[in-house]
């Protein structure tokens, strides 16, 4: 009996969403991750990128919200730029105000619109019921904003490639469940990726298998 890949896929993707601990994400987890060390180091962080995105729109209901995190992305992106480039004080608290506040709207636009405007009684600001958020809304949001921040209060170098900073913000393993990135910890895995190390990796299976049995066993029975 001969199987196809289009079987594969087909046995992948049947009734199945991209979670954590789903077949599809293990499956592209670890293609990944096998082209990633196949590639020269150089091309990594560009390529962990391009796979967050396919990531991020491989539910069709994402698709259209791609810009949302793109847009995250980029004012944050500018406004690291300005903080850690001007020296004028006022000009930086202007720009971490501008990133705080775009974030901190489209948390509220998405997830807390109706709920507010319930509370204050104006059931004519109300948006319709079936607005759907765009995935890990809330983990790339205050991802990038620690990234502002931290910058603005100097204990993180500016970022000025673009490309490395959009990987941190949408960084695939992270958009589901967490855990909120701090991009000082992340920047040097991105800017000096490592050699294949058998350990490593078998450590880090383990780590994982390990996760999953407390989540699937203990927390997702709480």
């Amino acid at each position: 009996m001969t199987i196809t890949w289009e079987q594969v896929l087909a046995f992948l993707s049947e009734d199945q969403t991209m979670t954590i601990t789903s077949l599809l994400f293990l499956a592209f987890f670890a293609a990944t991750a096998l082209i990633h060390y196949a590639l020269p180091r150089i091309a990594r962080p560009y390529f962990l990128l391009a796979a967050s995105y396919a990531f991020f729109c491989y539910d069709p209901a994402n698709r259209p919200l791609v810009w949302v995190l793109l847009g995250a992305t980029l004012v944050t992106w500018l406004c690291g730029l300005i903080i850690g480039r001007i020296k004028s004080k006022p000009v930086r608290i202007i720009a971490l105000l501008v990133a705080i506040a775009g974030g901190i709207g489209v948390l509220i636009y998405y997830k807390y619109w109706n709920l507010l405007a319930d509370s204050l009684g104006g059931s004519w600001l109300s948006h319709r019921d079936n607005l759907l958020a765009p995935l890990g809304l809330s983990y790339f949001t205050f991802a990038a904003l620690s990234y502002t921040i931290d910058v603005y209060k100097r204990r993180c170098r500016v970022e000025t490639n673009p490309f490395h900073y959009a990987l941190f913000v949408s960084f695939f393993p992270t958009l589901i469940n967490g855990p909120i990135e701090r991009y000082p910890q992340l920047r040097p895995q991105i800017q000096k990726s490592r050699r294949f190390s058998y350990n490593r990796c078998a450590g880090g299976a383990f780590r994982m298998l390990w996760g999953y049995t407390k989540k699937m066993v203990l927390a997702d029975n709480l």
